[in-house]
């Protein structure tokens, strides 16, 4: 396991326009694998993720606010982003939206 090379591998599947990719690099900036934790990275990679219709992007968003993680606690913030998640088939995110 090489937490340094995933976050390189992430980084570059990101910088091309991979949804998934980005949303991995910002699993790893929150959980602090492989980097420094930094929430705001997270926060703004996940957003990346969401904007390119990446489901987990928008529900790590969601539990991001949820759990007031680098952002004040917002549920209603949590559920707009949950609601995205399940709209793009995450059906666990449509049990966190209700």
């Amino acid at each position: 396991r090489n937490n340094t090379l995933a976050v390189d591998l992430y980084r570059r599947a990101c910088d091309g326009g991979n949804a998934l990719g980005c949303s991995n690099l910002g699993w790893m900036y929150e959980h602090g694998d492989g980097v420094a934790t930094d929430y705001s990275t997270a926060l703004a990679l996940y957003r990346q993720a969401c904007d390119g219709d990446d489901a987990i992007g928008c529900n790590n968003l969601g539990l991001m606010y949820q759990h007031g993680r680098g952002v004040p606690h917002d549920r209603s913030q949590a559920v707009t982003y949950y609601r995205q998640a399940c709209n793009l088939g995450m059906t666990e995110a449509c049990k966190q939206a209700n």
